[in-house]
C-alpha cells in the first residue's frame, strides 16, 4: 500500500517519461560506462574530480530527461544502511576534540562514496540499460593495462630489482602505482572473473591471454587472500562449470602443474609459501615472518573486542589504541615494530561502532549476497564472495580504492535487477 501511494504521488508531483530500454544515446551511455569503470587507476586527486564531474554531469542529464523507476521499500533499506554508515561518523563529531578533528575528518571525506555513488551509479545503470552492463569488460582491460605498465616500470626505476624480495617488490609496486597491492590484487580477481563471465564478445584466445597476464600479476603481488581467491574460483570453474569428468580432470592438472611451475619460476610466489610453511609448522614468533605480524593483529583486535564489544572505541580511538598497543609491544620487544589497523573489516565495523555498526554491515552484506543468489548472476556471486572473503583480512573500505569498489558495484550490480528480463543472457541455475 505505501509503495502505491509513494509511486501515485511520485506521478502527480514529478513529471517524467518512461524509457522502455535505453534512455540516452546509446554512444553516451557506453562512454561514461567506460570513464566511470577507467576512473579507478587514475591518481587520487584526478579519480576524485573526475568522479565529481561523472556524477553532476549524469544528474544534469536526469534533470533535463527525468526518469523514475519502479520503486520498492527494500531498495530504499540498502541506501538508508549506507547512509547510517557514514553518518556513524558524523555523530563522532559531537563533543570530539580538536586534536582529533582531522582524523575524522579524513575518514568523513574518504567515505562520502557511501552515500551517494550507491543511488547515483544504480540510476545510471537503469537509464543505460544492457547497453552500459556490457561495459564491465573495460574494467578488466584497465587492470590488466595498469598492471603490465607498473611491472614494466620497475625494472627501470630500480637498478637493484633483480634482488626484491617479495616485501620490497609489494613496497616498489605501491610506491610506483599509488595503489596498494591488496587493492590491485582485489581488482586483479575480479576482472578475471569479469572474463571469464562477462566477456563473451571477446575473442577467445584475447580473453585467454588477459586472464593469464592477470594471473602471473596475482602470483608476483603473493598477497595471501588474493591466492585464497584464485585458487577458490579455480576450484569452482574446473567442478562447477565442466560437465565431463574427464574435462574436469584436466583442468584441475593443469592448476596443479601450474602452482609446481610458478612454485619454480617465480620467487616471490615461493618465499610467501614458504613463509606460510614456515608459520604453521613453528609457531613461536621470531618477528621477521610476516604470518607473526598477520597473528599479533588479531591478539590486539581479540583484546579490544572483549573489552568493547558493546559501544565500541569510535573511529579515532581506534586508531589511536592500535597505535598505542604497538607502541608498548615495540617498548616490551626491544625493536621497532610500526603499526596497522585491524585488518579486518569486520572487526573495524565492531570496534568503531559496537553493536550497532557491526549490526549495520552485516545487514549490507546480507542484502547483497541474497540479491546476488536471487539474481543468478554468477559476476555478482562472485563479487560478494570475494569481498567477504577480503574483508576477513583488510580494511577494504578504509582507503577510496576499496570504498569506491565496494560503492560503485554495489549500484552497478543491485540495479540490474531493474533491467528487462529478456535482455539479461546471464542468468544460470546454480549447482
Amino acid at each position: 500500500m505505501l509503495e502505491l501511494l509513494h509511486n501515485h504521488l511520485i506521478q502527480r508531483i514529478l513529471p517524467f517519461r518512461k524509457v522502455e530500454n535505453i534512455h540516452a544515446s546509446d554512444s553516451v551511455n557506453i562512454w561514461m560506462g567506460r570513464i566511470l569503470l577507467l576512473s579507478f587507476f587514475l591518481p587520487k586527486h584526478l579519480q576524485t574530480i573526475l568522479l565529481i564531474a561523472w556524477c553532476l554531469t549524469l544528474l544534469f542529464d536526469a534533470w533535463r530527461h527525468p526518469y523514475y523507476p519502479a520503486w520498492r521499500l527494500k531498495h530504499g533499506l540498502l541506501l538508508f544502511l549506507f547512509a547510517c554508515s557514514y553518518f556513524y561518523y558524523c555523530f563522532f563529531l559531537l563533543g570530539i576534540q580538536d586534536a582529533d578533528k582531522p582524523i575524522l575528518y579524513g575518514f568523513l571525506e574518504r567515505k562520502i562514496s557511501l552515500v551517494f555513488l550507491p543511488p547515483i551509479v544504480g540510476y545510471f545503470i537503469i537509464r543505460g540499460g544492457p547497453m552500459v552492463w556490457k561495459q564491465m569488460k573495460w574494467f578488466a582491460y584497465g587492470t590488466t593495462l595498469f598492471g603490465l605498465m607498473t611491472n614494466a616500470s620497475l625494472p627501470f626505476l630500480y637498478q637493484n630489482f633483480t634482488h626484491f624480495n617479495h616485501v620490497d617488490y609489494r613496497n616498489t609496486f605501491e610506491a610506483v602505482s599509488g595503489m596498494h597491492p591488496t587493492y590491485y590484487g582485489l581488482y586483479a580477481i575480479f576482472s578475471i572473473c569479469i572474463l571469464q563471465f562477462e566477456a563473451s564478445t571477446i575473442e577467445r584466445w584475447v580473453k585467454s591471454s588477459l586472464q593469464i597476464a592477470l594471473v602471473l600479476m596475482v602470483l608476483l603481488l603473493a598477497q595471501k587472500v588474493e591466492l585464497i581467491c584464485l585458487f577458490l574460483f579455480f576450484i569452482y570453474i574446473s567442478i562447477f562449470t565442466v560437465t565431463p569428468w574427464k574435462s574436469k580432470v584436466v583442468r584441475l592438472f593443469i592448476g596443479f602443474s601450474g602452482i609446481c611451475l610458478s612454485y619454480i619460476s617465480i620467487p616471490y610466489f615461493r618465499q610467501r609459501l614458504q613463509e606460510v610453511v614456515v608459520f604453521t609448522l613453528d609457531r613461536q614468533s621470531s618477528g621477521t615472518n610476516s604470518m607473526d605480524y598477520r597473528s599479533l593483529i588479531w591478539q590486539i583486535d581479540w583484546n579490544l573486542l572483549r573489552e568493547n564489544w558493546l559501544y565500541g572505541l569510535g573511529p579515532v580511538n581506534l586508531e589511536r589504541s592500535m597505535t598505542r598497543s604497538f607502541q608498548y609491544l615495540s617498548f616490551l620487544s626491544g625493536k621497532e615494530l610500526g603499526h596497522y589497523n585491524t585488518h579486518n573489516e569486520y572487526f573495524n565495523q565492531w570496534l568503531s561502532f559496537g553493536i550497532t555498526g557491526i549490526t549495520t554491515f552485516l545487514l549490507i552484506l546480507c542484502m547483497l549476497c541474497i540479491a546476488a543468489y536471487r539474481s543468478r548472476n554468477r559476476l555478482f556471486i562472485s563479487w560478494i564472495c570475494m569481498l567477504m572473503v577480503f574483508f576477513l583480512t583488510e580494511n577494504i573500505l578504509s582507503r577510496q580504492h576499496g570504498i569506491l569498489f565496494f560503492t560503485v558495484f554495489t549500484g552497478w550490480f543491485y540495479a540490474k535487477q531493474y533491467l528487462p528480463k529478456s535482455q539479461i543472457k546471464d542468468k544460470v541455475s546454480m549447482p
